[in-house]
């Protein structure tokens, strides 16, 4: 639902035939969220490689609306895995963080309920065990409880406290690791490396230009909906369709009809063509003289109304593409809460340092 209502627009969207040939594809679809920001990804090519890293979707919409209301702001990626993150030196998506594992002490015992976001289970539990035989974690046992939520509890060694455990575990094992980011991609057709904040930039400003093309294509549809319904009451209300008796081709009655309507351009509010008079010809006679003038009347100030509304969203258009990112996100924020805890950590020398001075 979420990805439907802010990435599909198909009368915005340009396709192109298929690799076969039998099928279209768009080119790029009009996004009017930071999915690349929300999804992170990585890669690598011949001398490139990027890594970016996902962040929360309430969070990157808020920032949204401060570009947009020049207003600072600040976010940090979140991972779907959990853990504990450190982003003194994230450097705007093009740095480093740093990420525990969350840790809880079960009496004498430890349980790992969140892991790294850049290992598994079974990698981790792989750490440890390797730490333990260089006889830098004093564990007695491991066991893997996991599900569809990390469950890893060990219990210490006699002698080690859990305390001292979850030190030793976050120096030596993979309980705590470090990412760079790179935030590299293809801007204008160049590989550039851009920061998050001008991504997002670059997004709160492509959603103003988005919003403001759907208003317009709204626009656009509302007065050919008043030229129609206006264009139908001068046929009926001026008797145009009596004209037409004595014309004995099919081209001489379009252009009676196109000639009589011109008579009356000054009540419609776009250019008068010859194929919106020829649809006038092909109306029922049952319709014309059943016609409603007073049923007519209301649709034509109910159009006029939307318009003077479309019209009113387009002069102000940020404020619109504001008050949507803030629907979006009290329709889909909580479904995404943040997961990865924020939070500045000792170094690991200094972890190394008070490990030692706990077991003397």
């Amino acid at each position: 639902p979420l990805a439907k209502e802010t990435l599909y627009n198909d009368k915005l969207t340009q396709y192109v035939e298929s690799y076969d040939g039998r099928c279209k594809e768009p080119v790029v679809l009009p996004c009017k969220v930071p999915v690349l920001l929300m999804q992170g990804t990585d890669g690598i090519a011949v001398g490139m490689a990027t890594t970016v890293f996902p962040h929360n979707l309430g969070e990157l919409i808020d920032a949204e609306i401060k570009i947009l209301e020049n207003k600072t702001f600040q976010v940090y990626p979140d991972f779907p895995q959990g853990g504990i993150m450190d982003v003194t030196d994230y450097n705007d998506g093009n740095g480093t963080i740093k990420i525990r594992a969350k840790i809880e002490q079960n009496g004498n015992k430890v349980v790992i309920t969140e892991i790294p976001a850049f290992t598994t289970t079974e990698l981790l539990i792989e750490s440890i065990e390797k730490a333990s035989k260089a006889n830098k974690v004093h564990i007695q046992n491991i066991n893997d409880y996991t599900s569809s939520e990390a469950c890893i509890e060990i219990t210490p060694q006699r002698g080690t406290s859990a305390e001292d455990l979850i030190k030793e575990l976050y120096v030596y094992t993979d309980c705590e690791m470090s990412n760079k980011g790179t935030l590299r991609v293809i801007c204008d057709g160049m590989p550039c490396v851009m920061s998050v904040s001008s991504v997002l930039r670059r997004n709160a400003f492509k959603l103003v230009e988005i919003t403001k093309k759907e208003l317009e294509l709204e626009l656009d549809a509302l007065e050919s909906l008043y030229h129609t319904k206006m264009l139908e009451r001068i046929f009926v209300e001026n008797k145009i369709y009596k004209h037409i008796e004595n014309c004995a081709q099919l081209d001489e009655i379009g252009r009676v009809v196109y000639n009589e309507c011109e008579k009356h351009k000054d009540k419609l509010r776009k250019p008068l063509l010859r194929q919106d008079t020829d649809s006038l010809v092909q109306m029922p006679v049952r319709s014309i003289s059943a016609y409603d003038f007073d049923k007519n009347s209301r649709e034509l100030e109910k159009v006029l109304a939307q318009i003077d509304e479309v019209q009113h969203k387009l002069e102000n258009v940020v404020q619109v593409s504001i008050e949507w990112l803030k629907s979006i996100r009290q329709k889909y924020a909580r479904q995404f809460p943040r997961h990865t805890m924020i939070q500045q950590f000792i170094s690991r020398s200094e972890e190394r340092r008070v490990g030692k001075e706990c077991r003397s």
